[in-house]
């Protein structure tokens, strides 16, 4: 029970620094950012889901994934809230992360990673000009790769893109959205990488 409410505490302490982070970049580029609604669900299911997973990781792991899923959560409630994903998150995060990977020598699997989670998003940002995906989710798949590596990091982009698409169709059936119209994807990302976090793929 007090490893269970020591993870819930560090989690938490985590992801209010992130919020911390994204209030102040929204304020310093004026955008209104408000954690209701879409929001407010996505930060709520997201720490819980966080918190869960974090009591199977080891010491090994435990710096990376808390890092990681902490950014990524937050960053998919701003999605949900204002449609941004801020540098402020992602840009520490992956820092920390080359820091920690540098200590326990596990820099090559953090940087294989990194490549192919934030190259495949890269590729594609510059295919669709932009349009499909924004530079903003190509830095949280870096964040994504680093800490699940190569294989885990690419499963939960596939998830994602699965999410994504299932809900896009959907609403494209029920008259809802028209086709070209933005979805925001940081979400999609942030349950891809709570699937393969629960089912224990973390390299």
């Amino acid at each position: 029970m007090t490893h269970v409410l020591l993870c819930a505490c560090i989690v938490l302490c985590v992801n209010c620094a992130y919020i911390l982070a994204a209030y102040a970049a929204a304020a310093r580029y004026g955008i209104p950012l408000s954690f209701r609604g879409g929001g407010a669900a996505v930060l709520a299911l997201g720490t819980a889901v966080e918190m869960a997973a974090m009591q199977h990781t080891d010491a090994r792991t435990f710096g990376m994934m808390l890092i990681a899923f902490g950014a990524v959560v937050v960053s998919a409630a701003c999605d949900a809230a204002c449609g941004y994903v801020f540098d402020a998150l992602t840009m520490p995060c992956a820092a920390i992360m080359f820091g920690i990977a540098g200590v326990f020598g596990t820099l090559n699997p953090f940087l294989l990673g990194v490549a192919a989670c934030g190259g495949s998003l890269a590729f594609l940002h510059l295919i669709t000009r932009g349009r499909g995906l924004g530079l903003g989710d190509v830095k949280l798949a870096c964040c994504i790769g680093g800490a699940a590596g190569a294989l885990g990091g690419i499963e939960a982009l596939g998830i994602a893109f699965v999410l994504g698409g299932a809900y896009a169709s959907i609403l494209l059936v029920l008259k809802r959205a028209q086709r070209g119209q933005e979805l925001r994807f940081a979400p999609y990302m942030a349950a891809g990488m709570a699937v393969v976090a629960l089912h224990g793929v973390f390299s």
